[in-house]
């Protein structure tokens, strides 16, 4: 049986020949690319509406999708069923699975999911038969150069502290920053370049980019101002566990940054092998300056242990973050 390598561009060519494959799973952590196939997709197959069927949810039926499969379109050429976030190429799915190779040729079924398991019959399946594309989260020059053509589209320049600022708010999702980018256009309709100070007045400020704020304010010893943008996340309706989780991320990051720069590699290298932006890396880089290894360490472990003593029932889950602000940002500093 014929083993399809799908790519994105395979993707744009089955669109351009009008030939399409009667199974695809698009998969992957940028749901900006991963939607924007989808909808290409969607549109070339021109099903229309009485012949096309959206499941979304891990409570799909699957024998309802396959009996629709089964139903010949209704003055088109192709039928089009689109399934979302059903789980069903990271566990289970056997039945689909062994559907995949039977798919009719007027019918075309699109699976689009953030993970896969590796050893999913599913994904298996859609490799032998239909066809997979992965949607990897963009590297920084790439990102980057897709933000400057977005804005020389816009007859627009967007300055370096901006787009850094863009990148805390948003880290490498595509959606986030494209919704920014709309936000940012309109805001200096009037003008030609985008400044930092635009970003801060009109984008709303992520959990990512507060929790970036908040690691600065403990790394110098800003316990207040550390409480405050928790507090602030608190009244946002944040997650404590969700904060904590992306608390010791940073720390473990930070941690890696020191290691590496310890061993002589330089910003730009860390960034490629970390998938870190070069910018975070050299911030990462200065509070690694204020913390010991062992701190850094041991806050990560203190991290894992207060997520445990919430889910034992042992501590409030709000605590658990007042804990490591209060511990790290209130202690003495190193010496930078």
């Amino acid at each position: 049986m014929i083993k399809y390598k799908l790519t994105m561009k395979s993707i744009d060519q089955d669109i351009q020949n009008g030939t399409f494959k009667r199974f695809y799973l698009l998969y992957g952590e940028e749901r900006y690319l991963r939607n924007q196939y989808r909808d290409k997709l969607i549109r070339a197959i021109g099903a229309g509406e009485m012949n096309e069927a959206f499941y979304q949810g891990k409570d799909v039926n699957i024998r309802e999708v396959i009996d629709l499969a089964e139903t010949m379109p209704f003055l088109a050429e192709h039928r089009l069923i689109l399934l979302e976030d059903t789980n069903l190429a990271k566990t289970g799915g056997d039945e689909l699975a062994g559907y995949i190779p039977s798919i009719p040729e007027t019918t075309v079924i699109i699976l689009s999911e953030a993970e896969v398991g590796d050893k999913s019959k599913v994904f298996k399946a859609a490799q032998k038969a239909g066809g997979a594309v992965e949607f990897k989260r963009l590297d920084e020059q790439t990102l980057t150069t897709w933000i400057l053509s977005r804005c020389k589209k816009e007859g627009k320049q967007i300055e370096t502290a901006a787009l850094r600022r863009l990148y805390e708010l948003c880290d490498k999702d595509m959606v986030c920053l494209s919704s920014e980018l709309e936000k940012l256009f309109c805001y200096t309709y009037e003008r030609d370049s985008i400044l930092a100070a635009d970003v801060e007045a009109i984008c709303a400020k992520q959990t990512d980019a507060k929790i970036y704020d908040m690691l600065d304010a403990i790394a110098w010893g800003n316990l207040q101002t550390a409480l405050e943008i928790y507090y602030e996340m608190l009244s946002a309706k944040e997650d404590p566990m969700r904060i904590l989780a992306k608390i010791a991320r940073q720390f473990n990051q930070i941690l890696v940054v020191k290691k590496m720069r310890e061993a002589k590699l330089g910003f730009k290298e860390i960034a490629q092998k970390t998938n870190i932006f070069e910018f975070a890396v050299k911030k990462h880089d200065k509070q690694a300056r204020v913390f010991t290894e062992e701190l850094l360490r041991s806050a990560i472990a203190e991290c894992v242990e207060l997520e445990e003593a919430v889910k034992t029932g042992k501590l409030i889950d709000s605590m658990s973050v007042e804990f490591v602000i209060i511990r790290y940002a209130g202690r003495k500093r190193e010496a930078g």
